[in-house]
């Protein structure tokens, strides 16, 4: 399902990535999804920086980016989850997440990975997909193919 602000948003992500490249002075490769090494977890970040980074755009109402500009915290909690699996999958030593209005100055905040966060997120995540693995175990003998519905 698509809004008219994510539209907005897959619209104008180009626009923030290259004033991203130009204000800091780097290069920013899109790339696919990037999987954990069992490849049952992944992300799909906005863009690897150079060797070490990695980036989130976030492109925001204004509103929403003043509330950011004025308290920064509060775009890097929204998003910490997010920001966090993405350093863990792609062992990158930081992540910038960026809010970005056409109108208004951007707001980029530095991560860096958070080992207390990760070392509960992964046995979290490991247990949810066992879970899965078990549901799906249970489920498979009573489904039937083709289904016409």
């Amino acid at each position: 399902v698509s809004s008219a602000w994510m539209d907005r948003g897959t619209e104008m992500e180009p626009r923030a990535r290259g004033w991203y490249e130009i204000v800091r002075d780097v290069t920013v490769a899109q790339v696919g999804f990037i999987a954990r090494d069992d490849g049952r977890v992944g992300v799909s970040p906005d863009g690897l920086v150079d060797d070490d980074g990695g980036l989130e755009l976030k492109v925001s109402n204004a509103a929403t980016h003043v509330a950011y500009a004025l308290n920064p915290g509060t775009l890097t909690a929204k998003y910490r989850g997010q920001v966090q699996a993405a350093l863990y999958v792609t062992e990158r030593k930081w992540w910038d997440i960026a809010s970005y209005n056409p109108c208004i100055e951007p707001v980029v905040e530095r991560v860096l990975p958070d080992p207390a966060y990760i070392a509960a997120f992964v046995p979290a995540l490991d247990a949810f997909l066992a879970r899965l693995d078990a549901a799906l175990a249970r489920l498979r003998p009573t489904l039937t193919a083709p289904c016409p519905i």
